[in-house]
């Protein structure tokens, strides 16, 4: 499957269509169709977590890229870049459901590297100094589709354990 056939399939307005396909392939120029499917998976999941509370907030967007940068492996300016590609697009990105993000990333992504994504996620819930029930939820959700277990998800949970509102009462 292609870009922009992974774009289509997803049923995205021609206008988020082409905004996110150019958006992605200027921000990784030479790059091939999988790693532009890849990169816009990545972005649309952290959009998904990042708006879960209808707002992106102070600080997400830098724990976004450190996170990104400390757990997969992409470069600094990579990190950079999927992150400002996530920012950028947050609300083209959240209207996708959670399954047309993850499946690509079950096929050509281990185990380990959808753990290590779980782990960026949780890490940019937390970056606002607070993992809300529906951040904590939508995560639940991407761990289901990217076909990791309970025992991820809970692991994951721990490293970010003092930001869950549920200990903030």
């Amino acid at each position: 499957m292609g870009f922009l056939d992974f774009l289509q399939f997803n049923n995205m307005t021609e206008e988020n269509k082409s905004t996110l396909q150019r958006s992605i392939e200027s921000h990784f120029p030479d790059r091939d169709e999988q790693t532009y499917i890849n990169y816009a998976c990545i972005a649309g999941l952290m959009a998904r977590v990042a708006f879960a509370d209808m707002r992106v907030e102070d600080g997400e967007e830098d724990y976004m890229q450190e996170a990104l940068f400390d757990w997969t492996d992409l470069s600094e300016d990579d990190s950079r870049s999927l992150t400002n590609l996530a920012v950028e697009n947050v609300k083209k990105l959240v209207n996708l459901e959670n399954h047309y993000y993850c499946s690509p990333l079950v096929e050509h992504f281990s185990e380990g590297e959808r753990y290590n994504l779980i782990r960026v996620l949780f890490q940019l819930a937390a970056s606002d100094g607070e993992v809300s029930n529906v951040e904590s939820e939508e995560i639940r959700s991407i761990t289901t589709y990217l076909r990791l277990t309970h025992k991820h998800y809970i692991s994951a949970r721990s490293e970010v354990s003092e930001h869950l509102s549920i200990n903030k009462k």
